[in-house]
C-alpha cells in the first residue's frame, strides 16, 4: 500500500491496530427498532477485521443482528449505559472529527460476492476472477459486498468484510481445464472444493455468458 494510502486511512492520533471506537452521545429520532432519544456508534477501523468489532459487541451483551451494515460505516449503536460499559472494556472514545475521518476512509470501492457470498463471509475463498477490474493494483482494500450492482429503489450494499488484494493477473479461464491440478486447487480457492477445474469454468462461463478461452483478471486477496 503507497504512503498517500495509509496517510488516508491514518488518522492523528490514530489509537492502536485493531481499536474498538466509540463516538460521543447525539440525539437521534425514535424508530419500531430504537425506542431512545440518542446513540452513539461503535466502530472500527476498515483496517482492521470485522470480527474484533463482532467479537467486542459479544463481550458487551450485543445480538449479531443489531449490526448495522448497510450504512457509510458499518457499526453497531449503542446506549449511554452500553457506551459506558464498551468504554470500560476498552473501546477508545472519539469525538466527532475522528469519526467522520473513519467515514471517508471507510468509502472503499466495492466487489460484489452475491455468487459466493457464504464462502466469503466464512472465509473460506481467497481468490475471485471477473472480467474486468484491469488497472486493480495490490495492497488496495475494497469492500467485499453481497451485491453491488442492480440494487432495487432503496437498497443498500451489505458489506460483509473487508479484504487487501494480494495479486492481480490476466488469464485464459482455459488454463483450469487443460492443468487439471491447478484447476483442481483454484475451483477449492475459489469456493468450490466439490468441483473440477472444468466444472468451475463452465458454471463461469454459463453465469458470465463466456467461452473458456475469455481471459479473465484473477484476483488472489486476503481477509483484514
Amino acid at each position: 500500500m503507497s504512503q498517500v494510502q495509509l496517510d488516508f486511512f491514518n488518522t492523528p492520533d490514530e489509537p492502536a491496530m485493531n481499536s474498538v471506537y466509540v463516538d460521543p452521545m447525539s440525539g437521534c429520532a425514535r424508530n419500531p427498532n430504537w425506542r431512545y432519544n440518542e446513540a452513539c456508534h461503535m466502530f472500527v477501523s476498515p483496517e482492521t477485521s470485522l470480527d474484533v468489532l463482532h467479537d467486542f459487541a459479544t463481550r458487551i451483551g450485543l445480538m449479531r443482528g443489531w449490526f448495522q451494515n448497510q450504512s457509510t460505516i458499518p457499526h453497531y449503536d449503542l446506549t449511554k449505559s452500553k457506551r459506558q460499559l464498551a468504554i470500560k472494556q476498552g473501546a477508545v472514545s472519539v469525538d466527532h472529527r475522528f469519526t467522520n475521518a473513519k467515514l471517508k476512509a471507510w468509502r472503499l470501492p466495492g466487489i460484489s460476492f452475491s455468487i459466493t457470498t457464504d464462502q466469503t463471509r466464512m472465509k473460506r475463498k481467497d481468490v475471485t476472477r471477473r472480467l474486468g477490474w484491469h488497472d486493480l493494483q495490490p495492497g488496495t482494500l475494497l469492500k467485499a459486498c453481497v451485491k453491488c450492482m442492480g440494487l432495487k429503489r432503496g437498497e443498500k450494499r451489505e458489506v460483509i468484510c473487508v479484504i487487501r488484494v494480494v495479486s492481480v493477473y490476466k488469464e485464459p479461464l482455459s488454463k483450469l481445464v487443460f492443468d487439471r491440478d491447478y484447476g483442481n486447487q483454484e475451483a477449492t480457492r475459489e469456493g468450490f472444493p466439490e468441483m473440477t477445474g472444468e466444472e468451475f469454468v463452465a458454471m463461469f462461463c454459463k453465469k458470465m455468458r463466456v467461452v473458456p478461452s475469455t481471459k479473465v483478471t484473477r484476483i488472489e486477496f486476503s481477509y483484514v
